[in-house]
């Protein structure tokens, strides 16, 4: 049995947020229970950092906390917070127009990206019908953010505070519960015996797949 002070459900920005401000006067434990950190609204519905999301003044939030990403402060975590994989933007032969707008909007912020042919980016995903891809737009950049797998499975109210089962069957008890689960914090609050507000997690637009066997992906150059 493990004991906190905080326990914060989400690892979103604003459960990770928060955990980094408490983390200096108490100690906290994040639990998050999909296979990636900002995994839904915070990580673009795939755990991914990408430059170019959103309107130019969040690209220009995305792109000053690179640094943070890249070198985190000493002590902050062991392992590298992001791993590069790259995207792509593809358009057929009539969306061109609109890949050239999104191109030239991109760049007005200062994104790292490149124009490539259909060609070269049939190469790096193969999966792409031919034609369907005219010109693509590649962001060399794009990173996988830091995986992590745990999930709440229960949580129980004690005398000291509150028990929570993970996903697995391990427990930790903490003072306080921090629910920061975006659009799964009804869930959490019925846990705890809180009434809900009536918030409805949504199917986003981004579909994740296994590549073939024997077709690897290719990430590309810088």
């Amino acid at each position: 049995m493990r004991r906190f002070d905080y326990l914060v459900v989400g690892s979103g920005i604003a459960g990770a947020s928060i955990a980094s401000e408490l983390a200096a006067s108490a100690s906290v434990l994040v639990v998050e229970r999909e296979e990636g950190h900002g995994y839904h609204t915070t990580g673009r519905s795939a755990a991914m950092f990408i430059e170019s999301y959103g309107n130019a003044w969040v690209r220009r939030l995305t792109g000053a906390s690179r640094g943070f990403f890249d070198t985190p402060p000493g002590g902050f975590c062991s392992q590298p917070l992001l791993k590069r994989r790259g995207c792509l933007t593809v358009a057929r032969r009539d969306q061109r127009p609109a890949l050239d707008a999104r191109a030239a909007d991109i760049g007005a912020t200062g994104s790292g990206m490149r124009e490539i042919s259909g060609r070269d980016a049939l190469a790096m995903a193969p999966i792409l019908r031919p034609e369907a891809v005219s010109r693509a737009i590649f962001e060399p950049d794009s990173s996988d953010i830091l995986q992590l797998n745990a999930g709440v499975e229960r949580i129980e109210r004690r005398p000291e505070g509150w028990r929570v089962t993970l996903t697995g069957g391990d427990t930790a008890e903490a003072r306080v519960i921090v629910n920061a689960a975006g659009a799964w914090a009804d869930q959490v609050a019925e846990m705890a015996g809180a009434s809900p507000l009536g918030l409805t997690p949504r199917r986003r637009t981004v579909i994740l797949i296994d590549r073939r066997p024997g077709r690897p992906s290719n990430p590309g150059p810088r």
